[in-house]
């Protein structure tokens, strides 16, 4: 009886730890969408800053620039949190991509630069132990362009054209 309340006793135990667990794990999934939520939503608010930036406008506007500016505040925050599974490498080099575009508008060029080469960094490091997965293919090939046109716009066009040929080179084995 005393060895039977003892097991009955450890079960139940086991059975809350059980369920402590599968709590847990709901509650890290749901996390993780609501993660991928609102990095998409921040995405596309930049995104609309951007293309509005360069296709109308000349300057940002103080709304705009604070807004980016605490854009990429939470880029940050992001990319501490994240984890090291593929998605999350994959989010981060995303972020790190778009922190390179708000660098490059708010004019610190230098911080834009050193953003793209951790993106492609990333990237890299996910081609070299995924190879042939097309995603991060196209990712590195996007990232490449980028930094692509910074230099060209700094007219370092033979860095610029090491980085088309690259991204052209990466498309291709897609």
């Amino acid at each position: 009886s005393k060895w039977r309340s003892a097991s009955i006793r450890e079960i139940a135990n086991g059975v809350s730890a059980a369920d402590s667990a599968r709590k847990a794990l709901a509650e890290t999934a749901r996390s993780k969408d609501l993660l991928k939520v609102a990095t998409g939503a921040l995405s596309e608010m930049t995104s609309t800053i951007i293309t509005d930036v360069a296709a109308s406008q000349k300057s940002l506007s103080d709304h705009q620039s604070n807004f980016l500016k605490r854009v990429l505040h939470y880029n940050r925050e992001l990319v501490e949190l994240a984890g090291s599974d593929p998605e999350s490498r994959v989010r981060n080099a995303t972020a790190m991509r778009s922190t390179a575009g708000i660098h490059e508008l708010l004019g610190d060029r230098k911080q834009a630069l050193i953003d793209i080469g951790n993106s492609i960094t990333i990237w890299r490091d996910l081609n070299r132990e995924f190879p042939n997965t097309a995603k991060y293919q196209f990712g590195i090939s996007q990232v490449l362009l980028q930094q692509g046109t910074f230099f060209a716009e700094d007219t370092k066009y033979s860095e610029a054209v090491s980085c088309y040929t690259d991204a052209r080179d990466w498309i291709r084995a897609i």
